[in-house]
């Protein structure tokens, strides 16, 4: 059953799978930094907030997430940035791409990518361009191929009639009389 947050071009579940088989694709150390949770994003959070406090992280994460982050309170709420940008959490990344691809009205994964990278860090392409190609509104509209409308000309003397329209020939009656065309109908 979908719930109202979902959209109707891609369910919530499927864009699960999508996230599942991404990670699933990396090699064992990339998996737990591929996409940034809630849970890492509070921990970073915190150690932003207090950074003397060793017991939240090692000084090798510690220094990662200096360099790398910084925290920016927008409406209230702490809000994790990287080179200006929110983090897209994996939790609303879901949410995050649809709405950017519904902006861009289902104008295909590259248009996608860039409203979503130009808003946000931290979203893999990959992902976009699965998440397009599972829209059910983008399958509907992909070009597919479509068998010729006309029947190929099989003829042998095509060449014939095609020299004499040529010509200015058009009509029967015109033809010379030292010319011949054979029908082989």
């Amino acid at each position: 059953m979908a719930s109202i947050n979902e959209y109707t071009f891609l369910v919530y579940q499927t864009f699960n799978e999508i996230i599942d088989e991404y990670l699933q694709s990396l090699s064992e150390k990339k998996r737990s930094k591929a996409l940034i949770t809630e849970d890492m994003a509070n921990k970073y959070l915190q150690i932003l907030k207090d950074p003397i406090n060793s017991s939240i992280a090692n000084s090798n994460m510690w220094h990662q997430v200096k360099n790398n982050y910084s925290s920016q309170r927008i409406g209230g709420i702490e809000i994790l940035m990287c080179k200006g940008k929110p983090i897209a959490l994996k939790e609303i990344l879901y949410y995050i791409i649809a709405e950017e691809h519904l902006t861009v009205g289902h104008g295909g994964a590259r248009n996608t990518y860039t409203e979503v990278s130009d808003k946000y860090h931290g979203v893999k392409r990959c992902l976009v361009d699965r998440f397009v190609k599972k829209c059910k509104t983008c399958k509907s509209q992909r070009k597919s191929i479509k068998p010729l409308a006309i029947k190929p000309i099989i003829s042998k003397f095509v060449m014939q009639r095609l020299q004499l329209w040529s010509q200015g020939i058009r009509y029967e009656e015109n033809i010379p009389d030292n010319v011949q065309i054979e029908d082989d109908i």
